[in-house]
């Protein structure tokens, strides 16, 4: 005996299924999927939305700021949000130029004291603690010293640092012999060095060496309150643009940079660079460093000049490993002394301010407008319904290539289930 079952037609959808009559011009899988269906009330039959009416009717949505929100992928999909998404939201319809030309000055102000032994005090000026004084895009800000004073030419034992001048006698020793990373020329004999039995080979050079007489002075207790004035132009050679991130005279006369008070004030204080790089001032002051000022202008030049404003952001640059950590450089003050000739090394430590500018300037240009529309309606197959469109409405034969798409679906009043053996069979 057989069973019958009724099935609501409610939870029956058809699905539509295309010819290969044109290949190229079947819609794209993904968008007849998720796109909706449009009802035909004359020969009521379900269609896929095929004229540029259907297209203005279906899934129209508000576009209007919709660049930040989220959505899902089927808005994606429809023609508006894909035109809106490529077109609006990335600007796509601006030209884009890139790397724009700059020019950096520096100037730091402030005033440092260290303390040397026995109590004495010294007065550092922006002329000693800044280097180079040129005020360019990289400069070094000294915060510790190490000096060798009153070194002279003539002979000494090598520093004990240097392994290939350890000698027992003076066969060990070649005369003229130069090491890399020795501090003279050896001239033959193995003499004590310093204190204890050590012994290492006779140098001519600068004595006493480094390592023997070093006198430190810290500048740190001052540094973080010193402020730094960066000036910066950039300019658009595409667009023929120029900006400066300097508003006003009167406006630098009180003003300190603050990312939410005051974003436009080009003046910091390094104190506050090194807290938004992450850095601990304390050993960034006693080991040397490298922070980058990154300065970065993003201008709309369909919008007012006024509206192009740099974006300030701080990081350290330099790797911080166990096996070469921190920022230093050596350089030597010479003078003559009861008429020979002297110097004092000094071994630097020292915060290293990188201004690093970057730029990306846009503006209308007709031809990047086209491009990228196109390309947006390309991608969700828009292109295979326009070219369906014209073929349906325009074409002479477009009565056949209508009946070729398009598999009519007529609904019936019931539905009947039945089974014969193992097939399982329906009759409308």
């Amino acid at each position: 005996m057989h069973k019958h079952r009724l099935l609501d037609l409610s939870q029956y959808k058809p699905i539509e299924e295309f010819s290969a009559l044109a290949p190229s011009l079947r819609p794209a899988q993904g968008l007849v999927s998720l796109c909706p269906r449009v009802k035909d009330s004359a020969d009521d039959r379900l269609r896929i939305p095929h004229s540029a009416m259907d297209w203005a009717t279906v899934g129209v949505r508000d576009t209007q700021s919709d660049c930040g929100k989220e959505s899902s992928p089927g808005d994606h999909l429809q023609a508006p949000a894909a035109a809106h998404h490529c077109v609006l939201c990335v600007k796509g319809y601006q030209a884009k130029e890139t790397g724009p030309e700059s020019a950096v000055i520096t100037k730091v102000k402030g005033v440092s004291i260290s303390r040397v032994h026995r109590g004495l005090k010294r007065i550092w000026d922006v002329a000693e603690y800044v280097k180079p004084p040129e005020g360019g895009s990289i400069f070094t800000i000294i915060t510790r010293t190490e000096s060798t004073k009153l070194q002279t030419m003539g002979t000494c034992a090598e520093s004990r640092t240097v392994p290939e001048a350890q000698c027992i006698n003076d066969e060990d020793c070649v005369k003229g012999g130069v090491h890399i990373l020795g501090n003279g020329e050896q001239t033959g004999r193995c003499i004590q060095a310093g204190r204890g039995s050590l012994k290492t080979c006779e140098i001519i050079g600068w004595c006493p060496l480094e390592d023997e007489t070093v006198t430190s002075e810290s500048l740190q207790e001052f540094v973080p309150s010193f402020t730094i004035l960066i000036k910066n132009v950039i300019h658009f050679p595409q667009f023929g643009f120029s900006k400066g991130n300097i508003e006003g005279q009167d406006f630098l006369r009180n003003c300190t940079y603050h990312p939410i008070s005051s974003p436009s004030c080009p003046i910091f204080t390094v104190g506050f660079i090194v807290s938004e790089a992450g850095v601990n001032f304390t050993e960034i002051a006693y080991k040397g460093g490298i922070i980058g000022v990154i300065i970065n202008w993003n201008c709309n030049l369909d919008l007012h000049p006024s509206n192009c404003h740099p974006q300030y952001s701080f990081r350290r640059l330099d790797l911080q490993s166990k096996v070469s950590s921190g920022y230093n450089y050596r350089y030597a003050k010479y003078y003559k002394k009861n008429g020979t000739e002297s110097r004092t090394l000094i071994k630097v430590y020292g915060i290293r301010i990188d201004v690093i500018v970057h730029g990306e300037a846009g503006k209308f240009s007709l031809i990047p407008t086209i491009i990228n529309l196109a390309t947006a309606l390309t991608s969700i197959g828009v292109g295979s319904v326009l070219c369906d469109w014209i073929l349906l409405t325009f074409m002479n034969k477009n009565n056949m290539y209508s009946m070729r798409k398009y598999d009519e679906v007529k609904r019936c009043t019931e539905k009947h289930v039945y089974y014969m053996g193992n097939n399982r069979q329906t009759n409308c």
